[in-house]
């Protein structure tokens, strides 16, 4: 990788946040634009320097970094440092890029590191905006999704449900306020309750009521309504 990564270290523990900045700088591919020690100085920071690689602490007095990745649009890559027991760090292991028990061995950060390089040179093969990662917390659980494999979002109550790959996720939050978040450009709200990835729509045909039905690569139908129809259509071509 050429251009280095650029990199913010998150921890409310002063000590701890130098010993990883020591330990990071046996890699020159790192570049730490600076440090954050609570989720309000890290949101300025993030804002500020754009990060490329979040190091996270997640048990952090007020609010914790799950609640910080909660209210970034989209999230950096992302490495917990955790002094979490073996059963609460089963809910990073999802696809979370990384998570490191405290205290940090050497040889442990040195295969993060790799990891991480292999992933950021994965996404600079393909460089489209669809690769940002959203997260979502459901129960016990954490979610770092691409845009590009979202292919549904479906309004449940006062809950939005987030549809991915084989699987599915709940997020406390309104249609409105997550189509304000997405890129308009890629996705598109369909009706009142559904919204889809344009990018994974592969036809539409005529529905029996006189609306249009999007047909996804995965083979699920989502009804079109009749007032986003003509929207739709010059959107997509179709």
């Amino acid at each position: 990788m050429n251009s280095p990564i650029r990199t913010l270290i998150i921890d409310d523990e002063p000590l701890a946040r130098k010993e990883l900045r020591y330990l990071l700088s046996s890699y020159p591919e790192i570049e730490i634009l600076g440090e954050a020690k609570n989720v309000t100085d890290a949101l300025e920071k993030i804002q500020f320097y754009q990060p490329q690689l979040l190091f996270l602490d997640v048990n952090m007095p007020g609010r914790n970094g799950f609640e910080l990745l909660d209210e970034l649009k989209t999230v950096p890559r992302v490495v917990f440092i955790t002094a979490y027991d073996k059963f609460a760090v089963k809910a990073f292991e999802k696809n979370a890029l990384d998570y490191i028990m405290k205290p940090v061995k050497p040889e442990r950060l040195s295969k993060t590191i790799e990891k991480v390089r292999k992933d950021l040179e994965t996404d600079n093969k393909s460089d489209t905006g669809m690769n940002k990662q959203i997260f979502l917390k459901d129960g016990q659980y954490c979610y770092f999704i691409k845009l590009i494999d979202i292919y549904l979002i479906e309004s449940l109550g006062n809950y939005s449900k987030f549809y991915f790959d084989h699987r599915s996720c709940l997020m406390h939050r309104s249609l409105k306020q997550i189509m304000e978040q997405l890129p308009s450009a890629d996705f598109f709200r369909v009706n009142r309750r559904q919204i889809i990835n344009l990018h994974l729509v592969s036809n539409i045909k005529t529905s029996d009521k006189r609306g249009l039905k999007a047909i996804l690569k995965n083979g699920v139908n989502i009804g079109i309504s009749i007032r986003k129809a003509a929207a739709f259509k010059k959107i997509t071509g179709f």
